[in-house]
């Protein structure tokens, strides 16, 4: 028997974006996307912020903090431990989440890493590859999870991974070699069936977070990658695009240019 993938499409928002839960569920319902993913800011919300989504059985990934917000996989701090265990895990439970997306964290050390990340294991973790040069805009950091060689040790460990198509280009653009034999060789070797999409720029190693027309990535690529792919698990898509205007119209519009490739 063949099974056909089914592509998921996401709306990614953060914990702050209150104001758009109600707006979520309601394009969610009318079959405009098919999940939301929710970037956990800490000591945002309250648990139950979130009961529009589980009352009204919407499917809810996580994403953890990360640099940004102080939690970084290398340097697991017994504050950012209690935010992971009192708000990540909490809210995972609270609404019976599929996914968790984890930033691999800043750093080079496999020795390290392994010890620390076994701190957050959980089989919901999905690991997210990185660019190698990481949140340029505030002076740039080293990130793990860029090279092939990180990302094979890190599902040695037993991680699943959400595969973030812009990272990808990112760290070809770093390592100079092709992203599209970069991206199509660990698609195949890591097997992801959760992406981020973000339109980018082949000679650019900054993760730039575009629309998805915008930069020179050729997207029909990614497609027609996916496509091919022929298993009994759906793949999951979560479009990290500018929010532009301040709503979410701009999030539909890449979703259905995905959809139109």
């Amino acid at each position: 028997m063949i099974f056909y993938l089914m592509f998921k499409y996401g709306i990614k928002i953060w914990s702050v974006n209150k104001d758009w839960f109600g707006k979520v569920v309601e394009l969610i319902k009318q079959g405009k996307a098919d999940f939301a993913e929710i970037y956990i800011v800490p000591d945002s919300f309250e648990l139950s912020d979130f009961d529009i989504f589980k009352q009204n059985n919407i499917q809810v990934s996580l994403h953890s903090p990360h640099t940004s917000h102080s939690f970084d996989v290398f340097n697991l701090t017994k504050k950012s431990l209690d935010i992971w265990n009192d708000q990540v895990i909490k809210t995972a439970n609270y609404l019976n989440v599929q996914f968790i997306i984890t930033h691999s964290g800043v750093g080079d050390s496999k020795d390290i890493f392994k010890r620390e990340s076994l701190k957050i294991k959980d089989k919901r973790v999905l690991m997210e590859n990185m660019p190698y040069k990481g949140f340029v805009d505030i002076g740039g950091v080293f990130c793990f999870g860029y090279s092939k060689d990180q990302l094979l040790f890190i599902k040695s460990l037993g991680f699943d991974f959400c595969f973030d198509v812009c990272h990808a280009v990112a760290s070809a653009c770093s390592q100079k070699i092709n992203p599209y034999d970069f991206i199509g060789e660990n698609i195949d070797l890591l097997k992801p069936r959760y992406f981020h999409l973000a339109g980018g720029n082949i000679e650019n190693e900054e993760d730039m977070h575009l629309d998805l027309w915008e930069g020179n990535f050729n997207y029909k690529f990614i497609k027609e990658k996916l496509t091919l792919i022929q298993q009994a698990e759906d793949i999951y898509l979560s479009f990290e695009v500018p929010k532009r205007g301040n709503g979410l119209e701009n999030d539909l519009k890449n979703i259905e240019y995905f959809k139109n490739l």
